[in-house]
């Protein structure tokens, strides 16, 4: 059984930071979900394994539908009050 998950966010909703990007924004939200999941040791499937494991950080990707603002998501959870790792390779992301 395999989850899928959206998150949705209201980009034109101002709070005291108007001037924050957008996809600034939208990276808080991703980085803040991932550190949720590691937190609660969610669980996923290990295929080597063929079990249940708690998940790691290299168990996630971040897809972007474009490039174009990739530096500022990539900054953005980078120096995220979660501090968490980051490379890119390719198109996408890696955690």
């Amino acid at each position: 059984d395999l989850d899928t998950e959206v998150i949705l966010i209201d980009l034109k909703e101002k709070n005291e930071e108007d001037d924050v990007k957008n996809v600034e924004k939208e990276a808080i939200v991703v980085a803040d979900r991932i550190k949720e999941l590691l937190d609660s040791k969610y669980m996923v499937y290990d295929n080597k394994e063929e079990k249940l494991r708690c998940i790691k950080q290299s168990d996630i990707a971040i897809l972007l539908r474009s490039m174009s603002n990739s530096s500022y998501f990539i900054e953005t959870i980078k120096n995220s009050k979660w501090n968490l790792p980051i490379r890119t390779c390719c198109w996408f992301l890696l955690i």
